[in-house]
């Protein structure tokens, strides 16, 4: 990454054009990670996004009904119930989509003519569900015998009450 970086950043176009970088992360410290030559030549300027509101996230959330899904798919509290959620997340858009698009996959998998609030409520639980298996499944053998053990014996004194 440094060397790509580095190389772009000494391209010459000819006739007085530059070469702007545009570099979108989550992390704030990614430039602090690149060599210092890198962060030297790039002249970086920092803008920070912040979350969105849940206003801002119903009208994300209603753009993307209107081109995925037929008009009446959806009760009326439904896309403001999803946007409060994911709000209440860091502002977090693409979890607000995940949560309508699971909440339609739920309520299409019951046959249902229409996705209402518990629809959202059951995709909020799975998404959970799905995000801490993920997590679990990343940790290394170690780390998941830890939290076995964390889990099976959740208060140590229990375990050596007879020896202390």
């Amino acid at each position: 990454m440094d060397d790509a970086l580095y190389t772009l950043t000494r391209f010459k176009t000819g006739k007085g054009a530059k070469v702007s970088i545009v570099g979108i992360s989550n992390n704030l410290k990614f430039s602090e990670e690149l060599d210092p030559r890198v962060r030297s030549s790039l002249g970086s300027k920092k803008l920070l996004f912040p979350p969105y509101s849940a206003n801002d996230l119903i009208q994300i959330l209603e753009d993307k009904v209107k081109q995925g899904l037929v008009e009446g798919a959806l009760s009326e509290e439904v896309v403001p119930y999803c946007a409060a959620i994911a709000a209440q997340k860091e502002g977090d858009a693409r979890f607000a989509i995940d949560l309508l698009r699971e909440a339609v996959f739920i309520a299409e998998g019951e046959n249902s003519p229409k996705v209402e609030k518990s629809y959202v409520d059951q995709a909020a639980e799975k998404l959970e569900n799905d995000f801490i298996k993920k997590a679990v499944s990343d940790l290394t053998i170690h780390q998941q015998l830890v939290l076995l053990a964390i889990a099976v014996f959740p208060r140590p004194r229990q375990v050596f009450r007879n020896y202390w």
